[in-house]
């Protein structure tokens, strides 16, 4: 089986004889990046697929078939949920080794580098230094770069401006309070069924690790997906929770 697709990040993905190569139209030192960390992952609770060569434009890794988010939650009992939450409790207690102090001033060039940043900037104006979780992290870690077999996958691993488990808890957030992923499926059968869900591991997440000013670092991660996408409906969905997290704030 063969196929190609444009990903939502502007790569391109190919499957070819179950081999994954994803590419870009340009050297890519992001890419490059990514599969390096990709490769390098090891954790005793989640996998990622194996990585096994790495090019200027492009990786290959193994293919790995299972069910995507949206098909997991919508069979999921009580128990696969907490399955998950223990591999999610096992990942984040063998990442985070401690605490540091994140400079306020990172969080103000990060959204003076974005598009119309500038505009949320007063947000910053009364704001002081944060606690952030110290660790590696996977840098994308929402549930659309999860593949749920027996096992579940890691992919799209990314350098991020924050290296930090934090930032990996606020990227889970963006779908278990935002329901960011649910824009990436065409049609599902119960969706009141994945909300709940979703619901079901954003309260085990906020009870058991709350993130400080986690709307602002929410704000500011939404805010980054702007350069990447050109769909009205994406736009929509960003503004509007911008708009929320702002009236929280």
């Amino acid at each position: 089986m063969d196929f190609k697709v444009k990903g939502h990040s502007n790569y391109n993905l190919k499957l070819h004889e179950n081999v994954v190569t994803k590419s870009s139209e340009l050297d890519d030192v992001r890419l490059v990046k990514s599969a390096l960390k990709q490769k390098e992952f090891k954790s005793n609770h989640f996998k990622s697929p194996n990585v096994i060569e790495i090019n200027n434009d492009s990786f290959l890794m193994e293919y790995i078939q299972g069910e995507s988010f949206s098909q997991f939650f919508t069979l999921a009992t009580k128990r696969d949920l907490d399955g998950l939450i223990r591999k999610l409790d096992g990942y984040f207690k063998e990442r985070i080794i401690g605490e540091t102090t994140l400079p306020i001033q990172i969080l103000k060039n990060k959204l003076k580098s974005l598009p119309n940043g500038d505009v949320l900037l007063p947000l910053l104006d009364n704001e002081f230094d944060i606690r952030i979780k110290v660790g590696l992290a996977h840098g994308d870690m929402t549930l659309s770069n999860m593949i749920f077999t027996d096992e579940i996958y890691l992919i799209d691993f990314l350098d991020s401006y924050i290296e930090s488990p934090t930032m990996d808890l606020v990227k889970l957030r963006q779908d278990t309070h935002l329901h960011w992923s649910l824009n990436m499926v065409s049609s599902v059968t119960d969706l009141s069924k994945i909300k709940l869900g979703l619901s079901y591991i954003d309260k085990w997440l906020v009870e058991n690790y709350p993130i400080e000013k986690y709307e602002l670092l929410q704000i500011i991660n939404l805010q980054r997906i702007y350069p990447y996408t050109n769909d009205i409906e994406i736009k929509k969905y960003l503004q509007t929770n911008i708009n929320k997290l702002c009236e929280l704030l």
